[in-house]
């Protein structure tokens, strides 16, 4: 199933902003993220996009189950594409 499927199937339109963000999340990749992170690697692919506008995406991603928020760090929520249930453990010195 593509990208553009996977969000029609939740019940989410697949704008342009959307698809460019899915196609970095739900490829099958693992990974946890900031919205910031996020916003850089959008616009070092040559795409721009304002951290509102990911910040948007990501409510709703999460909103349809698409990503969770594993837990704040540093007063910013780190967010990941894995939506199964798993520990999740925070060094505080590093």
């Amino acid at each position: 199933m593509n990208n553009k499927e996977k969000l029609r199937n939740v019940g989410l339109r697949p704008t342009k902003q959307r698809m460019i963000i899915a196609d970095l999340l739900l490829n099958g990749h693992n990974r946890h993220f900031t919205a910031e992170n996020l916003q850089s690697e959008i616009n070092l692919s040559g795409n721009k996009m304002s951290i509102a506008t990911v910040y948007n995406c990501l409510n709703k991603f999460k909103k349809f189950n698409l990503i969770k928020q594993v837990q704040p760090y540093k007063d910013k929520p780190v967010v990941e594409n894995n939506t199964k249930f798993q520990q999740h453990y925070l060094n505080e010195k590093t």
